[in-house]
């Protein structure tokens, strides 16, 4: 079942890499941006958490809370280039059970659509940063959750490198004041 605004988010009690318990309750009070990523090795993950890795300063100095969920083992994320630049914390979801409580589907073999960003991708490849396989056919989602624990936006991506606007993610954490 996909959620929406204003829905509550599932009761959960995940294990992140370091075996720590992660209570989503324990995030009661906070805004969450709960980022579901698709495998460490793929080339639009890994432009997602660049593009999250330079608001990180204004993330942390706006008291957004980041957890990240993807499909691969703890053993693919442990032994992957871009656990270096995850800087939240990080549940490994082989199996896919936290995709499919969210309503996050996959896209059939043959019916991948992809937005290439080319350009961007081969910076990330020169750099190092990533390698260009993958394995999942998943898509990604992004959950704002505000500080009641409900969900203030819902975004399913509808290819592999559809995510939320991060400009979206900026207003709502610091909205204006009029």
């Amino acid at each position: 079942m996909k959620l929406e605004k204003p829905d509550k988010i599932p009761a959960l009690k995940l294990k992140d890499l370091e075996n720590k318990e992660l209570d989503l309750s324990q995030y009661k009070g906070k805004k969450v941006l709960l980022s579901f990523f698709r495998d460490v090795n793929c080339p639009y993950t890994n432009l997602w958490v660049e593009g999250l890795n330079m608001h990180r300063e204004y993330f942390e100095q706006n008291n957004l809370e980041i957890i990240g969920v993807f499909n691969s083992s703890k053993d693919e994320i442990e032994n992957s280039r871009i656990k270096e630049r995850l800087y939240y914390p990080v549940v490994p979801d082989s199996d896919l059970s936290l995709y499919k409580k969210f309503g996050i589907e996959e896209i059939e073999e043959g019916k991948r659509k992809v937005t290439p960003k080319v350009k961007d991708i081969l910076k990330l490849l020169v750099s190092g940063k990533i390698f260009m396989q993958t394995k999942s056919n998943i898509l990604p989602a992004e959950f704002l959750i505000d500080e009641n624990q409900r969900v203030y936006k819902a975004h399913y991506g509808t290819n592999f490198s559809d995510h939320i606007d991060k400009k979206e993610i900026i207003r709502w954490i610091k909205p204006k004041k009029i």
